[in-house]
Formats: structure tokens, sequence, C-alpha cells
């Protein structure tokens, strides 16, 4: 009984271990065959993991499995591109699929009619033509032509023609020009360019669009063109010149009240140490602003952060202003003005040609970034050398006055022979002293000797 129980068990055990062990080389076989299937037909982004389809007619060695950074003159992209596309060069021409973004920056672009691009293309060019597909186009040209598909959005900003002779399968945004054309005037066919839904479209002109090219809307903005008036110019900049000329004298009475000699040494910090008022510009320009964002990040700091960048946007502020003056002291020293008040006619001057210069195209800019950094360089400049100044005057009295002390110490202690014949005759004298009051003792005494004998000479009488 026993026996027959054992084997019945044996047989069940068997049945399911091979219908299991069929079943796992089933799926095993099933998904190694998707496996091959997957990899004849399809490439797969490694980045994005964006399916792309290999057309059969590419070889491995037409295949570029990873992003792609082009440069040069002429750049021909003739093989699949699995992965982002960047170019920069002259005249770009591609006629191939690319899996990615492209980004291309040249003078002329060419996407060919045999060019898919199944995701974004950025271009930046003086003229495009885009005959192939596109998930998106965002491009920035002079002359844009769109003879081809737009699977989605087409973003195009122009500052004369665009042709659209091809067909965009969402919206349209144009930006900067009204010369918006749908069909091609050397060609006889009487097809047209199609934007599905609606086109926006901004100018300083509204232009004639065919209805029957827009499946949507037609928006349209004007783009209004700025007037200048010369008068109003002038009073602006007039405006500008009084309020900057302004500021500076009230930075230099401020100067001149609290910290005259401050003032009056700014063109001998600018002459003597042009260089270091440089370098100390920059590194404050520069350095000022990180430390008082990683103060911030601390927390814990982030009053001393606001104090410092409060102090920042003071010294920026009167930067130029203390250039101004420094090279108003300059010209005072070397035209010898005195006066206060010939320099105050002398700073508005230099304030006015400093403006006036300021005024330039690309000098004046450059100008004003080197007037801000010097007066900085300047300020910070003087403050370093009149600390290091007070501490080497502090360290020179404190060794002349430990030279003083043992000095005094030593003519104490020593003896001059003009002291000692001081001694000497302070001695004589008091002996010879002594001398006189005893001889003085010894007249008294002789004298009332005499007194006495007398008195007893004049009772015997």
């Amino acid at each position: 009984m026993l026996k027959k129980y054992l084997r019945n068990l044996v047989i069940v055990l068997a049945v399911l271990l091979i219908t299991f062990t069929s079943t796992c080389v089933y799926a095993l076989d099933a998904e190694n065959e998707d496996n091959q299937s997957t990899d004849e037909t399809v490439a797969v982004n490694n980045e994005e993991n964006v399916a792309i389809e290999q057309p059969s007619t590419y070889s491995t060695e037409t295949l570029k499995e990873h992003d792609q950074f082009l440069k040069g003159d002429t750049i021909n992209i003739d093989y699949m591109v699995d992965g982002n596309l960047f170019i920069i060069a002259n005249e770009v021409n591609i006629n191939s699929e690319i899996g990615g973004d492209t980004f291309i920056m040249a003078n002329k672009i060419n996407i060919g009619d045999r060019c898919y691009i199944y995701s974004n293309l950025f271009a930046v060019a003086k003229d495009i033509d885009v005959s192939g597909v596109v998930y998106n186009l965002y491009a920035v040209s002079k002359n844009i032509k769109v003879s081809g598909y737009v699977y989605r959005d087409a973003k195009l900003a122009t500052t004369d023609s665009i042709s659209i002779l091809g067909t965009i399968e969402r919206n349209a945004y144009i930006f900067g020009t009204s010369n918006i054309k749908f069909e091609d005037s050397s060609n006889e066919s009487d097809e047209k360019g199609v934007i599905s839904r609606d086109l926006n479209y901004s100018s300083y002109e509204e232009t004639s669009i065919p209805e029957e090219s827009i499946g949507g809307n037609i928006n349209f903005t004007k783009i209004n063109k700025v007037q200048t008036n010369n008068s109003n110019l002038f009073v602006t900049h007039l405006y500008r010149l009084t309020f900057s000329l302004i500021f500076i004298v009230v930075v230099w009475l401020l100067g001149l009240w609290f910290a005259p000699k401050f003032t009056n040494s700014l063109g001998n910090t600018l002459s003597s140490k042009p260089m270091p008022s440089v370098l100390f510009g920059i590194l404050t320009i520069i350095l000022l602003p990180i430390i008082s964002v990683l103060l911030l990040i601390l927390g814990i700091t982030a009053k001393v952060s606001l104090v410092l960048f409060g102090l920042y946007l003071l010294l920026l502020s009167i930067s130029s202003s203390i250039f101004t003056i420094s090279i108003n002291e300059l010209l005072c020293d070397k035209f010898k003005v005195k006066s206060t008040f010939g320099k105050l006619v002398e700073l508005l001057i230099t304030g006015a040609l400093l403006y006036i210069v300021q005024l330039i195209p690309y000098i004046g800019a450059i100008l004003s970034i080197i007037i801000v950094v010097v007066g900085l360089g300047i300020l910070i400049t003087y403050i370093f050398n009149n600390k290091k100044n007070n501490s080497d005057k502090k360290e020179n009295t404190i060794e002349v006055v430990k030279e003083d002390k043992p000095k005094q110490k030593r003519t104490s202690t020593k003896k001059t022979p003009s002291s000692t014949k001081s001694t000497k005759s302070k001695a004589e004298g008091s002996s010879r002293s002594k001398k006189s009051t005893g001889s003085t003792k010894s007249t008294k005494s002789t004298t009332s000797k005499k007194s006495t004998t007398s008195k007893k000479t004049n009772k015997k009488d």
C-alpha cells in the first residue's frame, strides 16, 4: 500500500516538473525572439528612451549611437544619429534621420527632403530651408523657407521674409515681419502652404493672409515703432547730467567735511598706485557678492550678509564720483588750483566731460566699467594704506618709548666728570663755611673774654 502511494507521488511530481520546465523554456524562447525582432527594427535612445525606427538600409558604419558635436566650414550629415546633434559651421546640409534634438548655428542651413528629425530643431542662421520633416521648429533667421512638414508647432523670428510652402500641422508663431508668403511665385503650380490651426504673427504692419491656408484663427499684434525725438533726448541727457553733477558735488563736500585728508589724497592714491587700485576694484566687485551669498546661505549670518550687500551697493553708487574727484585732484595739482571755489568749478567741468565721453557707443560702455572699477579700487586702496600707516606709527612710537627708558636709567646711574667737580666744589664750600663758622665762634669767645675782664677791672676800681 505504501509502495503504491509513493509510486503515484513520484509520477505526479514528474509530470509537474515537465510541465514547469517546458513553460519556462517557451517563455525564454519567446523573449529571445522578441529581442531579436526589436534589435532588427528599433534603435533606442538611451538618454530619453525614445524609440526610433531604423531603416534596413543603414549599416552599423552609418549609425551614430551617441550625441554628436560637430564644427567646421561645411558639414554634411548623411548618416543616422541616434542622439542629439550639435553643429557650428558655415553651411550645414542634413539628409538623414536624427533621433534627438538638433541644435544648429550657421550661415546657411539646408534640411533636405530625406531628413527626418524626430524631435526639435533649434536653428540660428542667415538663411534656413526646411524641406524635410521636423517635430517642432524654432528658428531665428533673415530668410526662412518651410517647404517640408512640421509635425507640431513652428516658432519663427525673422527680419526679412518667411515662405510657408509646406505644412505646419498645428500653430505658427511669427515675429518681426509681415512679409509672409504661402506660395512660390516662380512655380506655376497652385499649391499653397497650409497652417492647420492658428497663425499668430506680430509686425509693424498688417498683411493679407489667404484664409484657405489657415485652418484656425489669424491673430495680429502690431509692433509700435519707437520714435526718437532729438529735443526729448537732449532734455533727458541734460537731466541726467545735472543729477550726476549734483551727486558728485555732494560726495565731494561730504568728503571735505568729514574726511578732508581722504578727499585731498585721492589724486595721489590714483597716481602713485594705479595697478593696486584696479586690482582691488576687480576683487571687490567679484568677491563681495560671493561672500554675501555664502553668509546668506549659512542662515546664522543672514543679517551680516544683508549689511555687507548694502555696503557693496553703496560703494558701487559712489565709485564713479570717487573716480571723478580723483581725476579732479590730479588736475588741480597740475594747474595749481588751491581755492575751494576753483576746485568746485573744475570738478563740474571734469564730471561733465566724463559724462559726455560715456555717451559714445561701445567706448562709453567700456569706459563706464573702468570708472566704476578704478573708483572702487581707489577707495579700498586708501582704506588699506591708512590702516597700514596707522599701525606703522604705533609701532614706531612703541619702539621710541622702549629706547628712551634705558637711556634715562643709564644717565641716572653714570657720574659725569662735571658732576664730580660739582660735588668737590660743594665739599670745599662746606669746609670753608665750617672754618668760617669756627673763626666767628673764636672771635665771639675772645670778645666775650675781653668784656668780662673789662668788667672785673671796673669793679676793682
